[in-house]
Order: structure tokens, then sequence, then C-alpha cells
């Protein structure tokens, strides 16, 4: 994650999910071309933390959203039912999901990385 922005590297993190990197920047080249507000909230590549090579980033929102855009693997599912899973324990109002927020918080803070 890019400290600065609070962005995600978009390539490195949809092949989390299975797919090559060749096959992250077609789906994201093909996700640009469809949709330009989508293509605007890409933007441009930054370097992260400063250092190494530039790379395309996109805050969490943005990240979530292309991940519903591309095609179905087992781990997109898997991401795509936890989500909804989470978002009805948040619109019942389940209290664990607060513990699991603060935990998040506190590991991201450490860490540097995001608990999906």
């Amino acid at each position: 994650m890019d400290y600065e922005s609070q962005k995600l590297p978009l390539i490195e993190t949809i092949q989390l999910f299975g797919f090559s990197k060749n096959a992250a920047e077609l789906n994201v080249m093909n996700i640009k071309s469809r949709d330009p507000e989508m293509a605007e909230k890409i933007g441009d590549p930054i370097k992260m933390n400063g250092i190494g090579h530039s790379r395309l980033c996109v805050d969490l929102q943005t990240m979530y959203l292309i991940l519903y855009e591309l095609p179905s693997t087992q781990r997109i599912r898997a991401f795509q039912r936890k989500c909804a899973k989470d978002i009805v324990r948040q619109m019942k109002g389940g209290q664990a999901i607060l513990h699991e927020i603060r935990h998040n918080r506190s590991v991201l803070q450490q860490t540097g990385a995001i608990h999906l």
C-alpha cells in the first residue's frame, strides 16, 4: 500500500485473485475502455511510497468495484460472498463486526497489510 495516497497496487492486487500479470493488465485495459469514470479513478501510475517503478494504484473502494467487474474465479466468488456476508452483518447491527473492524485497523496501522 502507498502510505501517502492510501492506495493499493492495482495489477498486483488482482494477481492475488488468481490472474496472471498479463490477464490482470488486459482486464484493467478492458474496464478502462468501457467505463470512462473507472478509467478516471484508476488514473496514472505512481511510485509507491516514492520508490521503485511507477504502477497503477487505486483506493480501496475503486479496487472493490474493479474486483466485481473481473471474470469470475474461485477467489473472486469467495471475496464476493464474504463482502455480501459482511454487508448483511453490518445491516443487522452485528456487534462482532466492530471488533473485527478495530482489529483490521490495528493490523493495517502496524503492518501496512489489508486483511480482505
